[in-house]
């Protein structure tokens, strides 16, 4: 068997690969039993070193097993187009299409961000705290610094008839939230913690006995493959984007979202709250003077759970 064209480390063979040539008896590599005679025994089989056109594969050519030489690599990577690469997120029911993907899925990544103000010298989150001075203590050489307040702004009190300083009852900024579709078509490569998709070779006489120092070959059967419903699903994207999904880390909420084979990429703005109200006619409600029992910041909102079933 040779090899129809030039194959590159960790090439994964099929027949179209593959070409039968005819040597002699005399061929050192038959003679000593490390020929392959049939596409059969080589389909499925990965090359651990890079094979010319031409020329004749040998099974020491092959991988014996995922760990065989580390210039094959991770078997994960061999699942990644050239031009992108692997990353993994945490995912949950609800941020996880309920667990529905499947490798090989496409899925677009919406981020939403908490956005707060900042003192632009200090680089904190606004409203700063003051100390006013009395001057008074400040001349006769009396403490002269008052209790610290939260910065606010002077406004003139019209019940009061006098200039007053206004500061919020809690020195806590409101964060404005905005959501935005970040990275598009993004190939799901599984779901859960990353297992080895590998076909191992059979083993041949040639090769290493199963011991300690040569790992057993794993069965699975086609449902131990499917993947796991948890964790953390691992995605192959433009290196581009790998940045931008990383931002979860400063509590950025990602969410995925399954989108046809046929769905097309498309441009869109972000969204926030008063782009809702403007340009999403949604009606702000008039302040009134009753209310419904409990408050609607205290009921607890129907859930399922956020965990995986049981398999």
């Amino acid at each position: 068997m040779v090899a129809k064209t030039d194959l590159p480390v960790g090439t994964t063979l099929t027949l179209d690969l593959l070409e039968v040539e005819q040597r002699p008896d005399s061929n050192i590599a038959f003679q000593g039993g490390y020929e392959v005679s049939t596409p059969d025994e080589l389909v499925g089989e990965i090359v651990k070193v890079s094979v010319a056109r031409g020329q004749e594969i040998l099974r020491p050519m092959l991988a014996l097993n995922p760990t065989d030489l580390p210039s094959l690599g991770s078997d994960l990577a061999l699942y990644v187009d050239q031009g992108r690469v692997a990353v993994a997120m945490p995912i949950n029911r609800y941020t996880g299409v309920a667990f529905a993907m499947r490798p090989g899925d496409l899925v677009d990544v919406l981020m939403t961000l908490n956005l707060v103000q900042l003192d632009e010298e200090f680089q904190t989150q606004l409203p700063n705290q003051t100390q006013r001075i009395d001057e008074t203590s400040l001349s006769t050489g009396l403490p002269f610094l008052l209790p610290a307040a939260t910065e606010g702004r002077l406004e003139f009190v019209d019940e009061l008839g006098i200039v007053g300083e206004i500061a919020p009852v809690l020195p806590v900024q409101i964060p404005r939230q905005v959501t935005q579709l970040t990275v598009q078509q993004a190939q799901v490569l599984w779901v859960g913690t990353w297992d080895n998709k590998r076909r191992l070779p059979p083993q041949y006489p040639n090769r290493c006995p199963q011991s300690a120092h040569c790992p057993a070959r794993p069965t699975r059967t086609a449902a131990q493959r499917e993947p796991a419903r948890s964790g953390h699903p691992s995605s192959a994207s433009r290196p581009g984007s790998v940045g931008a999904i990383k931002c979860d880390r400063r509590g950025v909420s990602v969410d995925l979202v399954l989108r046809s084979w046929r769905h097309q990429r498309l441009c869109c703005n972000s969204v926030s709250l008063p782009q809702l109200v403007d340009q999403g006619r949604v009606t702000v409600p008039e302040a009134i003077g009753f209310d419904a029992a409990p408050r609607a910041d205290q009921v607890i909102p129907p859930s399922v759970p956020i965990d995986p079933p049981a398999p």
